[in-house]
């Protein structure tokens, strides 16, 4: 009885350890297309609308990287335009070519085809012909 125990905990922390794996990891394109990047400021304003090729091993965060000036916060939140910090699920963006946010009182609020993204700017899927929409947003909203 005391081997198959060990041996299920083992096949349970094994699973956890390869989903953890996946789930951290960056989603990075599978292959070449184009997408449409948008900065509304607080006043949903369009700052910025362009479109952007991305190629295989991109993610979002790249592309914006190769475009942009990009503020990301630190470990205790600070800005930070190095983006050096990734957090358990990616960078926190806080701001794209002067469009700023705080994340004490504001943040940038991604959509991707007008719909909620669930994911960052590390992990969302870069798809063809897709729109990214970036809101400044207040928390308390």
């Amino acid at each position: 009885m005391k081997l198959i125990t060990r041996i299920a905990y083992t096949v349970v922390a094994v699973s956890l350890i390869i989903g953890l794996f996946f789930l951290l990891s960056d989603n990075e394109a599978t292959g070449k297309g184009q997408i449409d990047v948008l900065v509304y400021d607080q006043s949903e304003t369009v700052v910025i609308e362009e479109s952007h090729l991305f190629y295989e091993g991109d993610t979002l965060f790249k592309v914006l990287q190769r475009h942009y000036d990009l503020t990301c916060a630190d470990s205790q939140y600070n800005p930070d335009t190095d983006c050096e910090t990734s957090f358990s699920r990616g960078r926190i963006l806080l701001g794209i070519d002067g469009v700023q946010t705080d994340w004490n009182h504001t943040f940038l609020y991604l959509e991707k085809d007008g719909s909620m993204a669930n994911y960052g700017v590390d992990n969302i899927e870069l798809e063809d012909n897709s729109d990214y929409a970036f809101y400044v947003k207040n928390v308390n909203d």
